[in-house]
């Protein structure tokens, strides 16, 4: 059942209360994306400051190790999701995203590295790109990946 079809079969009351959980899932959403958002950025700065790796190589190498720890938070303590992971239903739909968020990220920091400077300007591309599709992301997520969860 999706969200849609539960918000039209309850009526008024039940309409307050899918609200109250969309509000308490984006909460959750939101607080997940925050770690996230620390660990990926440390990961980069890591990667690229640290370590020396170039800056796009290095903004590739931290989104792709973040979205697997981001893949798993979201499903087990935003959407409450625990058992077998489907690839078709759950992974491929999250990966594209994630990719989404990766190219226009890669496009930012390389774009920020030639004309701006590296550092934490890198960092800072990143997250102006991630920060476009972070509300999108939840909504389809929210939607269509795990729309039969309350």
């Amino acid at each position: 059942m999706t969200s849609t079809s539960l918000t039209t079969r309850v009526g008024g009351v039940g309409r307050q209360m899918v609200g109250q959980l969309r509000s308490q899932l984006f909460g959750r959403f939101a607080a997940v994306s925050l770690g996230s958002l620390v660990t990926g950025h440390v990961l980069l700065y890591g990667i690229h400051s640290v370590m020396g790796v170039e800056p796009v190589l290095a903004n590739l190498l931290s989104t792709t190790l973040n979205t697997v720890l981001v893949f798993i938070a979201n499903r087990r303590y935003v959407w409450n999701v625990d058992g077998n992971i489907s690839l078709r239903r759950e992974v491929v739909p999250f990966a594209l995203l994630a990719l989404a968020g990766l190219a226009l990220s890669t496009v930012f920091v390389w774009v920020t590295a030639e004309t701006i400077g590296e550092g934490l300007w890198v960092n800072a591309a990143n997250l102006a790109a991630f920060g476009i599709v972070w509300l999108a992301r939840f909504f389809i997520i929210d939607r269509w990946i795990y729309a039969a969860t309350p």
